[in-house]
């Protein structure tokens, strides 16, 4: 059974003790974003890894942050505004089967934190 993150804690998604066991520069690293590049955030969530990734891929790349959850995307969309990445930051909403991204539409995508949302 799934269980479903309630949008009324997302404060803690962008907590400092996420950092803690979440480190965006490692992960940053791993995935080596391109100025350019383009790239998709499954389960963004308010964007805690959305933006740094979309920081590094402009002026001309692009982030698509893709979650289920309405208040989620209305937040990462919010955060994007005040870091100056609405160009780069493409919110999508997709359902629990289907992500609405054309095939071959990104150079890497990933998901955190988003396998005990899933059905089984």
């Amino acid at each position: 059974m799934s269980h479903k993150f309630d949008p009324k804690h997302l404060d803690r998604l962008l907590s400092g003790e996420r950092a803690e066991w979440q480190d965006i520069g490692r992960f940053l690293k791993l995935l080596h974003p391109k100025p350019g590049g383009r790239y998709a955030d499954i389960g963004c969530g308010p964007g805690y890894f959305t933006l740094p990734v979309a920081e590094r891929v402009r002026p001309d790349g692009k982030v698509y942050a893709v979650d289920i959850e309405p208040q989620m995307l209305e937040v990462c969309q919010r955060r994007a505004h005040e870091h100056e990445l609405n160009g780069i930051i493409k919110t999508v909403q997709c359902t629990e089967r289907k992500i609405p991204l054309g095939d071959e539409s990104v150079d890497a995508a990933w998901m955190a934190n988003v396998f005990h949302e899933l059905e089984a």
